[in-house]
């Protein structure tokens, strides 16, 4: 008992110790190749211990949620630029009548139109045909013409076209317009009248 009680047994004797404790610690450490898969649980896994960055592609991709709710109305954006300017409208507008006429059994329309005034242009066309056969109610240009054949037994009067005139957006040569366009006028007439006539 008393040479127990020497430093250097003492000393010894706790390397000893100390060193079965080192190995006994060391044969305690596990390894995840020692770890069955599937065996751990969420219960075995430290709080934080894994993040973002442990998990795979697939995963993360399971792990968005559905929609959240709808947040409020974030406030007024700042008004933006002025648009351009926009086309100009129209000016001016009217409607004018042709003479009023009446047509017997078989006859045709007299050579009549529906004349805007001076400086306006043909935006619109109407005519007032009854029971009478209406061939073609035409814009041209700066008037309106148009062809009427009453097919029936009696008498229909009252009988117009209509020319829906407005501003032209620049000056506009009536005359040269009007000689050209009556042309047309005619010619479109004089084509019913020839179809008719066979």
């Amino acid at each position: 008992m008393q040479a127990l009680k020497r430093p250097g047994v003492w000393l010894g004797t706790i390397a000893v110790v100390l060193g079965m404790g080192g190995s006994a610690i060391a044969a305690s450490q596990i390894t995840s190749a020692q770890i069955k898969d599937g065996t751990i649980q969420a219960k075995d896994i430290k709080r934080g211990a894994i993040g973002t960055a442990q998990l795979s592609s697939a995963v993360k991709d399971n792990l968005t949620g559905g929609d959240g709710f709808t947040g409020a109305t974030g406030p007024a954006g700042p008004a933006g630029p002025a648009g351009p300017p926009g086309a100009p409208g129209l000016a001016g507008v009217e409607r004018v009548e042709s003479i009023h006429f009446s047509l017997a059994p078989g006859q045709f329309s007299p050579n009549v139109t529906a004349n805007c005034s001076p400086g306006k242009v043909v935006v619109g066309t109407g005519y007032y045909g009854s029971v009478a056969e209406t061939n073609f109610v035409k814009a041209y240009t700066t008037f309106v013409g148009g062809f009427m054949v009453n097919d029936t037994n009696i008498t229909v009067s009252d009988l117009h076209f209509q020319a829906i005139c407005a501003s032209a957006g620049g000056a506009v040569a009536a005359s040269a317009a009007r000689s050209a366009t009556s042309a047309a006028y005619a010619a479109d007439r004089k084509q019913i009248l020839t179809a008719r006539s066979r």
